[in-house]
């Protein structure tokens, strides 16, 4: 089985080739000096962006040997296009790591919870199809019925085969429906349909709209102009979206409609951001205030990140011990109505 390159040791290849750089490394030595700390298929990749440096290709179309995610590839490319290749390699890297070490929170923080989850499924079945079948009978013998949380219980166990019916066609019927209606959206319609999901409408806007204030005014800052900028959206390929949006913008500018007008279409971008491109062109300062927008956007997005981690586990064991409870509630109340019934 051919192994992977893992996501941390690529974020840590962008991050350091890029302090590398800066400390005054050419390219392709950062990345010959890399090659020592690594073995494996992380070496093996290694040699491969080597070898297509050493070709004459692209920094961007060079990295396809390391497999980036769409947005990380993207954020190369705008850093390419600027001409700020090792602080683009060091923020990519940067992003890349935070990215993993999120997934990995997310995921340290559910594995404990799936777990008790797991085991209360394995003494729920045990309960519920050989102990409390053993008290029902009983009870019938003495004339007496459960409990309420016991019948309760019996009857949830009843609908199990029901319930993965219905769950197991509400998975097949979002599956058909993603793959033979949201696929085939444009980019802009997936964006517009992921917004009327209860709860991601927020941070949907957050992330589009740091990525766009970002690149967007770094590309200003390296001294394109605003169809310049335009232009380079538009070549990208990893950012379907953004590729798309920067198609329509050009078609609205050269309609005569200002860049900060382009920005108010179907509320897809924050509210303020037309407000901080009129700023910004009047005061001559627009890469500036994107930069420093972006900026503010990513302490969001942090901020909100941080706030669903601290909230999921909590809310993971709550519903895991209350499920515990339940359960040893339907099988103890019997015992004790039974043991009042003798005496």
């Amino acid at each position: 089985m051919r192994k992977r390159m893992k996501a941390l040791h690529k974020a840590d290849i962008l991050r350091k080739t890029g302090r590398l750089m800066e400390q005054g490394y050419p390219l392709q030595e950062a990345a010959q000096l890399l090659k020592h700390e690594h073995s494996g298929p992380t070496a093996t990749a290694l040699n491969k962006w080597i070898e297509q440096l050493k070709n004459g290709t692209s920094l961007y179309e060079s990295l396809c040997a390391f497999q980036l995610p769409g947005e990380i590839q993207a954020y190369i490319y705008f850093a390419e296009q600027e001409g700020n290749i090792a602080e683009g390699l060091a923020g990519a890297g940067e992003m890349y790591q935070k990215r993993e070490q999120f997934r990995q929170n997310i995921s340290r923080l559910l594995r404990y919870p799936l777990l008790l989850l797991w085991l209360f499924l394995l003494l729920f079945s045990f309960m519920v199809f050989y102990v409390l079948p053993q008290f029902q009978l009983l009870f019938q013998s003495l004339d007496t019925d459960f409990p309420l949380i016991t019948r309760v219980v019996l009857s949830i166990a009843d609908s199990i085969p029901f319930l993965v019916g219905v769950a197991a066609m509400i998975l097949l019927v979002l599956a058909f429906f993603y793959i033979r209606v949201f696929r085939h959206l444009t980019p802009r319609r997936q964006v517009q349909g992921l917004q009327k999901v209860p709860g991601l409408s927020y941070m949907v806007q957050l992330v589009i709209t740091y990525y766009f204030s970002y690149h967007f005014g770094r590309l200003l800052r390296s001294g394109l102009s605003i169809n310049d900028v335009i232009q380079v959206f538009t070549k990208q390929a990893d950012l379907l979206f953004f590729q798309t949006e920067a198609e329509r913008i050009s078609a609205q500018l050269i309609a005569g409609e200002s860049f900060s007008d382009t920005m108010n279409s179907g509320k897809i971008y924050r509210p303020e951001l037309p407000a901080i491109i009129r700023h910004g062109q009047q005061s001559g300062s627009l890469s500036k205030d994107l930069i420093y927008y972006s900026e503010h956007l990513w302490d969001r997005i942090h901020e909100r990140m941080q706030a669903l981690l601290m909230i999921i586990q909590p809310l993971l064991f709550c519903l895991v011990g209350g499920l515990i409870l339940l359960l040893f509630l339907s099988v103890f109340l019997p015992v004790f109505q039974l043991i009042s019934a003798l005496e």
